[in-house]
């Protein structure tokens, strides 16, 4: 009888143990399903303000929009998108274009990431051609990068501040215990930044590089025929680096864009037009009585667009034909760290944009707003012009289901692109 009832007695306590690991796998199974639902519900919401301005606001918790502990079934979903400036959490959708795009950015850029020394950014680009770099994990095959420079105090990276990362030297990783999550690099860096180029309406935008005038015309909202044609005409004598060029064409002489004569050999023909005024001595560039000498002095050149007329315009102007642009910054969603890394932008002036963006309702509409910054010149912004963007199309996010009030919890990280016709998960992650 002793023998039989402590067979029954381990027989008991196996099947109990078996019931809970059942029940613990069940649980599991549903807090990931929570975590998947959270992802599906970011997914549409990026289908839903495809187009149009997008500061920050517009992809973190509201009133009318939440994304923090959302109920559903017997659980709950939570998308964090990391913490603020006082370590208070944030919820909602991530954007990768918030970030420094490692395909896309030369050795100099990437230079300026804090935690990038200059050989560390030139060894990063060496990999590139190779096609060793498919995610921010492949950066630890370079020599000198580790997990704690890649993901700081977040080895885990599902971007929450877990208890370990928070205890000092109590447990591993190592951490300050500050309550504030150091995220190392994969805070700056991106694979993915991608943005449509179209306007905020979703209409295509003209290509300065190949419109001809009557297209620049059609795409841009009031542009007059004389200054379609100055645009084709500056470009013949010099290719536009970026919109911001925009601001150095001078007004085109008349005829210079459709001449009424047949070209002479060695001039440019009528499928290109002219680049340059005609010259001085011919009958069109001067009036039929004999100038005076004050008249033969050079006048300032006459630009066809200032600072308030490119504001206007930028959004219905590329540099390419390209559907999609790869690489730039959001300057809507970026943090004055990433925007400090950028040519022409120094720490205050990245701060100060920031602040500039905050007081908007609709953040920046266009790059060209970036001129009513404080401490942005012309000539800055003819620098950062051709690495920024005022709108994303690929985001990501770290999607929390939590089940048996908090006791169990699995995390899906999940990367989403919207530059085709439907929005498709590029990358994915299931984190216990």
């Amino acid at each position: 009888m002793v023998v039989l009832s402590a067979l029954a007695a381990q027989l008991s306590f196996s099947s109990h143990l078996r019931l809970q690991a059942t029940a613990t796998v069940g649980q599991g199974a549903q807090a990931l399903y929570m975590a998947r639902a959270g992802v599906e519900k970011a997914i549409s919401d990026l289908v839903t303000k495809r187009d149009g301005a997008q500061p920050a606001a517009n992809y973190l918790e509201s009133e009318s929009v939440p994304y923090a502990n959302v109920p559903l079934g017997e659980g709950t979903w939570t998308l964090l998108a990391g913490y603020g400036e006082t370590s208070r959490p944030l919820f909602g959708i991530m954007d990768e274009s918030a970030k420094i795009n490692l395909l896309t950015a030369d050795a100099s850029l990437l230079g300026q990431v804090p935690g990038l020394t200059p050989q560390l950014a030139a060894e990063i680009v060496q990999w590139r051609p190779a096609g060793q770099l498919r995610s921010l994990n492949d950066l630890l095959l370079v020599e000198g990068i580790d997990v704690q420079l890649l993901y700081g105090e977040d080895v885990n990276g599902n971007g929450l501040l877990d208890p370990n990362e928070d205890d000092g030297e109590e447990s591993w990783p190592p951490d300050n215990a500050d309550g504030r999550l150091d995220q190392g690099l994969a805070a700056y860096l991106t694979l993915w930044s991608a943005a449509r180029n179209v306007t905020s309406e979703g209409k295509k935008r003209a290509n300065l590089a190949s419109a001809s005038a009557d297209d620049l015309m059609k795409a841009i909202p009031g542009l007059k025929s004389e200054e379609a044609d100055s645009i084709v005409a500056q470009r013949g004598k010099k290719a536009f680096a970026s919109i911001a060029d925009l601001l150095d064409v001078p007004l085109a002489a008349k005829g210079s864009q459709a001449p009424q004569s047949p070209p002479k050999s060695g001039e440019t023909g009528a499928d290109q037009p002219q680049s340059a005024a005609p010259p001085a001595n011919s009958a069109a560039a001067k009036p039929a009585e004999q100038p005076s000498s004050s008249q033969n002095q050079q006048e300032p050149a006459q630009m066809i667009i200032d600072q308030n007329r490119l504001r206007e315009i930028a959004d219905y102007v590329s540099l390419t034909g390209d559907e999609t642009l790869k690489g730039l910054v959001n300057i809507n969603t970026a943090s004055a760290q990433v925007l400090a890394c950028l040519p022409g932008m120094s720490e205050e002036t990245a701060a100060a944009a920031v602040r500039w963006r905050d007081r908007q309702k609709d953040g920046f509409k266009s790059v060209a707003d970036l001129l009513d910054v404080e401490g942005m010149t012309v000539d800055r912004f003819k620098m950062v012009c051709p690495y920024v963007s005022a709108r994303s199309d690929v985001f990501s996010v770290h999607s929390f289901g939590v089940v048996q009030n908090g006791e169990v919890c699995r995390c899906v990280e999940a990367v989403m692109d919207r530059t085709g016709n439907a929005v498709r998960i590029v990358q994915r992650r299931e984190l216990d």
